[in-house]
């Protein structure tokens, strides 16, 4: 038998939480407990096998690994035509391409700024890309970072890997004033992390190679430019609001229906969230799913609620007249193609 002491963890601000545990039995041999570690080391193997996306977030300066995700599926990422096949070939050319980046001397890390509103799909873009390069996932909440933090944290990740910071333009330091925006005089902290302390660590030695830094933002605007210049952001997606396409790709396969013609016109300008939520609402009927829109996203008005601005179920398409629901909103609507 084992005797295991469990001890209370010891909280030190901004280090990592430490806990520690006793481990001891009655033999000769230490094999008792040697076996007992292999099993643990083969159960923890099982629970984060390659078919998961491993997330770390940081806690001072120290990383803590959270709840796994399940991959996502590339197929179910639904973007406007060609952005993320497009998105898709530029990340797994950059991974495959680390020698021709050393022969040229050009740091191996690239940096993309996904921007649009909210509920478009940002983050899950990004998950698509940590499922389909199967690299790790590292949040960085800079909210909780001084400039030593924030190097020591990247300075400890090792190998390929992507750097998640969302909401960028609410969580990075600004300037002092309104002074001249170039890399000097950086001097404005948010908490203990400085923009130049920021930059740097970006880009300066610290920030490593086969790396891919994602951020994300609702107000790219707002950044300062010496964060999103070349270099630092190699490429900003732009994720908009929902077409009518892009609606209709996503119903077909949430409902596995790829005959269907469907008509969402009343769909387009709301938030892919907007229209999962709604799917998931009437997930066992697309004809109801698809006929309720109209109606349920005028009572989310009605009662004010939080919706995509630009949705507006009364808005008229005049080459759907025939499909107008009560009160003359535009309802989508579906024909099987063997009928």
């Amino acid at each position: 038998w084992l005797d295991i002491t469990q001890n209370e963890p010891k909280e030190r601000p901004g280090y990592q939480i430490f806990e520690s545990a006793t481990i001891w039995t009655f033999g000769r041999t230490p094999r008792v407990i040697q076996s007992f570690f292999r099993r643990v080391r083969d159960q923890y193997t099982e629970m984060y096998k390659e078919d998961v996306v491993c997330v770390h977030t940081n806690q001072g300066t120290h990383w803590l690994e959270s709840q796994p995700l399940i991959p996502r599926n590339p197929s179910t990422i639904i973007l406007a035509p060609g952005v993320w096949e497009d998105l898709q070939r530029d990340a797994q050319q950059f991974i495959a391409s680390r020698q021709w980046y050393h022969d040229r001397s050009i740091p191996w890390r690239r940096g993309f700024l996904f921007h649009g509103p909210a509920g478009v799909g940002k983050t899950s873009s990004i998950i698509g890309l940590a499922s389909l390069l199967k690299l790790p996932i590292y949040v960085l909440n800079l909210n909780s970072t001084s400039d030593s933090m924030l190097s020591a944290l990247l300075g400890s990740i090792s190998g390929n890997a992507i750097i998640l910071m969302e909401e960028i333009d609410i969580t990075s330091p600004r300037r002092h004033g309104e002074k001249k925006k170039d890399d000097d005089d950086l001097d404005e902290k948010h908490g203990d992390l400085t923009l130049s302390g920021l930059l740097n660590a970006i880009d300066g030695v610290v920030a490593g190679e086969g790396r891919i830094l994602c951020m994300t933002t609702n107000r790219p605007e707002k950044l300062d430019p010496a964060l999103i210049r070349p270099g630092r952001v190699d490429r900003q997606v732009h994720i908009g609001l929902a077409t009518a396409e892009m609606a209709a790709r996503f119903i077909k396969r949430f409902f596995d229906a790829p005959d269907c013609e469907i008509d969402t016109t009343a769909m387009e300008g709301a938030a892919m969230a907007e229209i999962q939520e709604h799917c998931l609402k009437y997930r066992d009927s697309l004809g109801d799913c698809l006929l309720n829109w109209s109606k349920d996203t005028a009572e989310r008005l009605k009662h004010g609620a939080p919706i995509t601005p630009s949705v507006n179920p009364g808005r008229k398409s005049p080459s759907h007249k025939r499909y107008m629901g009560e009160g003359g909103h535009p309802q989508p609507y579906l024909e099987y193609k063997n009928e």
